[in-house]
Parts: C-alpha cells; structure tokens; sequence
C-alpha cells in the first residue's frame, strides 16, 4: 500500500468515526461532557497551577489534560483516557477548592465553574468514561 493509498483510507477511517461521535446516544453525551471539562480545565491557569500542585503532592508527577483532535479518532480515546489518570487529582482539588473557585469571576465563568465541577462529582460520568 503506497503512502497515498494508507493517508487515503486513514482518512476515510476517521471521516466514519467522526460520524459515529456524532451520534447521540449516552456515548456522545458523556463525550460532550468531557469535552466540556477538557475545555474548562485547559482554559483556566489557575485551575491547572492547583492541579499540578495536587499531583506534586500525591504521585510525585503532573499529568497534563490532553484536548482531542476533531478528526483524529484515536485523540478521543487518549484525552477521555487521561481524563480518567487524573480523575483521583481533580476530585481532590473540588474536595479542597470548591468555594474559592466559584467566589472568583463573573457570572458566565462562575456557571461554566458550577457545570464542570457538577460533572467531576458525577460518578456516572466517570463509569461511562470507563467504558
């Protein structure tokens, strides 16, 4: 198979898992939802400081927060795997810095603040992750 050949099919692969991400059932909710946290956590500094403070002091390393690639399947696959690496660091940092992380920023960012925290204590969430 020539390398035209293979970056022809690769792309028709991700082109139908695409499709398949697209479809909402409980998979593409939870997807949606990590996403979401993804986004939140890489968009907050402050937030990414106290969670490499907090895996400085459990494991001893920092595991960054991967964001998939839109057309890259397997991104998917190692962000939402990731996601779940440091799930014990962020419930740690909500047990620890709830109220400080809601009492800052205007009202938009204190709804997004709610959302993703509401989604880092839901177990369901991390059960469907897991799947």
């Amino acid at each position: 198979m020539s390398v035209v050949q293979f970056n022809q099919v690769t792309f028709q692969w991700n082109l139908i898992v695409g499709d398949l991400f697209k479809v909402k059932d409980d998979y593409a909710v939870y997807g949606d939802m990590a996403q979401e946290l993804i986004t939140w956590l890489r968009g907050k500094t402050r937030v990414l400081a106290l969670l490499r403070e907090i895996q400085m002091a459990t494991i001893g390393r920092t595991i960054a927060i991967l964001r998939a690639v839109l057309t890259r399947w397997l991104s998917h696959y190692l962000a939402y795997r990731r996601l779940l690496e440091v799930r014990p660091a962020l419930e740690l940092l909500i047990t620890k810095h709830e109220f400080t992380l809601l009492a800052s920023g205007n009202r938009i960012a204190c709804r997004k603040t709610e959302t993703a925290i509401v989604t880092i204590k839901n177990a369901t969430f991390w059960h469907a992750m897991a799947r």
